[in-house]
């Protein structure tokens, strides 16, 4: 009698299942529709999204820390505001004779990219002329190359003087070559060329690195 017990509980069971099946068919559908939607979040687009956002994150905060990395704000001067005058030609530091600052001293962004040089001092404000100034030139090379030129200032950076054998390419860096400044220092890359029907080079514009509008620290080299 015994063993009956297990077969009689899974009868009564059955029974009381089809009995109330109105009220448990309901919940199995309720049951399956959170299964779907659970399911669906894991379908391969959601997965997609999901890592293109943190790749995107992880994206930001490298940028991030190589910008701190590069301009080691410990020893960096800050750049003051010219708003709402915004003169591209010449920007103030604060750092003056009381840091040792000299007139002729250059002044770059990072270690490696040329902002100017000092013109005055103060005991504690300096103005620095930048690349951006219309009477700014000096000698520069252009590439793995070394291609000579001379690159002038203003608004607009532009390259003369190139030889017509000369082959620039744009996207092509260009650094400082010339006694007055440090060799090597980044002035930009070449953003556009134009040529004249006899193949000499009619323009060429040098986009700079850095944007003198958010520029907010800076070095000097003494």
């Amino acid at each position: 009698m015994r063993r009956r017990y297990p077969i009689t509980v899974f009868a009564l069971i059955l029974v009381l299942l089809v009995l109330g099946g109105g009220s448990v068919f309901p919940s199995k559908l309720k049951v399956s529709g959170a299964l779907n939607a659970f399911f669906a979040g894991l379908s391969p687009y959601a997965d997609l999204e999901n890592r293109l956002a943190e790749l995107e994150r992880e994206n930001a905060d490298l940028k991030a820390r190589l910008l701190i990395e590069s301009l080691d704000l410990g020893n960096s001067i800050r750049v003051y505001s010219s708003y709402p005058f915004n003169n591209r030609s010449e920007i103030a530091i604060a750092a003056g004779s009381n840091m040792g600052v000299s007139e002729g001293d250059i002044v770059t962004y990072g270690e490696d990219i040329l902002v100017g040089r000092v013109k005055t001092v103060t005991p504690e404000v300096s103005i620095v002329t930048t690349i951006f100034d219309p009477n700014f030139e000096t000698a520069v090379r252009v590439g793995e190359d070394s291609t000579d030129a001379l690159l002038r200032g203003g608004n607009e950076l532009n390259l003369t003087l190139i030889s017509p054998t000369a082959v620039l390419t744009e996207g092509t860096v260009v650094y400082t070559a010339g006694p007055d400044f440090p060799y090597g220092l980044t002035l930009g890359n070449i953003q556009s060329i134009e040529k004249e029907e006899d193949g000499m080079y009619k323009k060429v514009c040098v986009a700079p690195v850095f944007d003198i509008k958010t520029l907010k620290n800076v070095f000097l080299r003494f």
